[in-house]
């Protein structure tokens, strides 16, 4: 799948990400999260700006793309790991991106406890899901089952995901 996801998939991707970075306009500096970096394009789109960007994904192979794409950039960082058990520190993260992955998880609800887990007390999270795989109403319960309060939610008809953008309740 990862020689031809870019190809597949990367046009749907790219809204995705114009529709997060567009949502969150920020200029400040601060450490970002991908969850499911996949080929590595958000973190690449993201590394122009002040920002340290750890890519997280099972796949070897989608790994590989990534590093492809980031090999000159000394601010993508590259972890293969289950990102229901993330290899990092509490409270490390600004912000947490998860594009994609929900509906590929066992437990969503503890995926997005993870990401919490590892995130600051202010981050902002962007989470999507599939809407074939996964109702309006039944996203936004997971989202609140795991304590994020939805700040911003997409529902373009011309995305294939639901987007929400969130911050932790607390």
């Amino acid at each position: 799948m990862s020689d031809a996801y870019d190809e597949l998939y990367g046009g749907e991707q790219l809204a995705k990400y114009v529709s997060a970075a567009q949502l969150l306009n920020s200029q400040e500096e601060y450490w970002m999260l991908d969850c499911g970096c996949g080929t590595g394009s958000l973190a690449k789109g993201f590394s122009r700006q002040l920002v340290e960007v750890v890519g997280v994904d099972y796949s070897t192979k989608m790994l590989g793309k990534a590093l492809a794409k980031s090999k000159w950039r000394g601010n993508i960082h590259l972890v293969r790991a289950d990102v229901d058990f993330l290899p990092v520190r509490n409270h490390v993260f600004q912000r947490a991106f998860s594009f994609t992955v929900l509906q590929n998880m066992p437990d969503p609800s503890r995926t997005l406890r993870e990401l919490l887990r590892v995130s600051k007390d202010r981050a902002i999270f962007v989470i999507t899901i599939l809407k074939q795989a996964s109702s309006k109403d039944n996203f936004i319960r997971v989202l609140n089952d795991a304590t994020l309060k939805i700040v911003k939610f997409l529902d373009n008809e011309g995305l294939k995901d639901y987007v929400a953008v969130c911050t932790a309740v607390g």
